[in-house]
């Protein structure tokens, strides 16, 4: 099958939205309409130059008027098919509407076509040539278009268009209704009966095709969705084989630091406990309790890169989401300060407090700052970030928000997902965010990306009150 003309959006997820599925197979039926169309417009130059050649081999037959009618319906015709293969076909660009032009200037070439041997030549020409066999063939095509409403639309214009022909020729007095249509096969004129069993024959034939029209489509929408959806499925399967082996080696790794780092981290906090045993004034003594308290922490963080592959069972408290974040804002006052961004931050006590781990959530407001403050650096204006607490009978939340440049197009859907950043190489590595929301998850909670209108970015924490986690955090 032929790809798209344009660039198509890919899923690239295992859950493919309904939406984007839709969004393709469309894409692929307007392919298949436009070669479709290409072949049409082959077969309508085909048949225009058999009957160019027949009307120049005719012409010295045919009355001066009638030689007229020719040349005033086919050459607009040929030029026009010849015109629109070098515009459209050449390209592989035809728009929507030439379809429908093209089905409309059809029909309506066909009837002045006729009309005009009724006119100039006898009213007979009009009714009984074999030209009116070429309305049905009009109507056929429409099949290939797959689109049911212009296949009864061309059906509806052929019936009204030849009708009209009819009833001009009879008002006009050029064409006689007998009422024995056993006497119009040896005399001039025509009967009601024939006219009405042609137009009843347009009228099955355009049902016929739009019925057939119909059922193609569907059965051609269906076959696209369906391969649409398998080849999501295969890529996600890939994508998801991919991030398994980056999920083997970051655990790998994860392993090593823990590892590596715990060792030098027990050892920081072990003489910082002994410093608090030595003689130190109120300052030092607090740089030192900083110490510990930050070497905890960091311990805890390092063995939480463990969670990547080896989940524990522990246990969970009741936590405030205020205190929280308040503690993890007194930790990055000297990134903020040195960041020069500003704090709002409206923390209220008294919030029921959630199940879960402060040190977790600690670590995840301390992600979001941090990524907020990243995301001003380099701008003009004012840089704040805003966090915020509240709450109701049965849910808690956190928000932090920016003034920064907020998330482009089709970014904020995509900010959890596994390994995708938008951060330069060896600045991001697309999984903090993604182990942010599995901490929240198991936490019973969800988490959302927006856009400010205000301008910057917002992400939002919920968590039900009294309410188990989904499934306990790793120690």
């Amino acid at each position: 099958m032929l790809p798209p003309p344009g660039p198509a959006p890919q899923p690239h997820a295992a859950d493919t939205p309904a939406s984007l599925i839709a969004q393709v197979t469309t894409q692929l039926l307007d392919v298949e309409r436009v070669r479709s169309e290409r072949v049409l417009n082959g077969v309508r130059a085909v048949v225009l130059v058999l009957l160019t050649l027949a009307s120049a081999l005719y012409s010295p037959r045919l009355t001066p008027e009638l030689n007229r009618v020719n040349v005033a319906v086919l050459l607009p015709m040929l030029l026009w098919t010849v015109g629109q293969q070098v515009m459209f076909h050449r390209t592989g660009h035809a728009p929507r509407w030439l379809s429908t032009l093209n089905a409309i200037v059809d029909t309506t070439a066909l009837t002045l076509l006729l009309a005009g041997y009724g006119v100039f030549g006898r009213a007979e020409l009009a009714v009984k040539s074999p030209m009116f066999l070429a309305y049905t063939v009009v109507i056929a095509a429409q099949t290939l278009t797959n689109s049911w409403r212009r296949a009864a639309g061309v059906s509806a214009l052929a019936i009204g268009q030849y009708g009209a022909l009819v009833a001009l020729l009879v008002l006009t007095g050029q064409l006689v209704l007998m009422g024995n249509p056993l006497d119009t096969p040896i005399m001039a004129g025509s009967s009601l009966f024939d006219e009405g069993a042609r137009i009843f024959f347009l009228a099955v034939a355009g049902g016929a095709a739009t019925y057939a029209t119909a059922r193609q489509a569907q059965t051609l929408r269906r076959g696209l969705t369906a391969q649409v959806q398998r080849d999501a499925e295969e890529r996600a399967l890939a994508v998801r084989l991919q991030e398994a082996d980056k999920l083997a080696a970051v655990g790998t790794l994860a392993a090593t630091v823990v590892h590596e780092v715990n060792n030098p981290l027990a050892s920081i906090s072990m003489l910082a406990e002994m410093l608090k045993t030595t003689p130190l004034t109120a300052s030092q003594r607090e740089d030192v309790d900083g110490i510990i308290k930050e070497s905890r922490r960091t311990a805890a963080v390092v063995r939480d890169l463990l969670r990547v592959s080896h989940p524990r069972e522990a246990r969970d408290d009741g936590i405030s989401l205020s205190q929280v974040a308040t503690q993890a804002l007194a930790v990055l006052r000297p990134l903020l300060r040195e960041q020069r961004v500003s704090i709002q931050a409206e923390l209220p006590e008294g919030l029921p407090t959630i199940r879960g781990f402060a040190s977790r959530l600690e670590q995840i407001v301390l992600n979001l700052v941090i990524n907020a403050v990243q995301a001003m650096e380099g701008r003009s204006g004012p840089r704040v970030v805003r966090v915020t607490t509240g709450g109701d009978p049965t849910q808690v939340w956190l928000c932090v928000e920016d003034t920064g440049p907020g998330f482009a197009p089709g970014v904020a859907e995509r900010v959890f997902d596994r390994f995708f950043t938008t951060k330069p190489v060896g600045k991001g590595t697309g999984l903090g965010l993604w182990i942010a929301r599995e901490i929240i998850t198991e936490h019973g909670g969800t988490v959302t990306a927006e856009n400010r209108e205000e301008g910057g970015a917002r992400f939002r924490l919920r968590f039900p009150i009294a309410i188990e986690p989904k499934a306990r955090l790793s120690a």
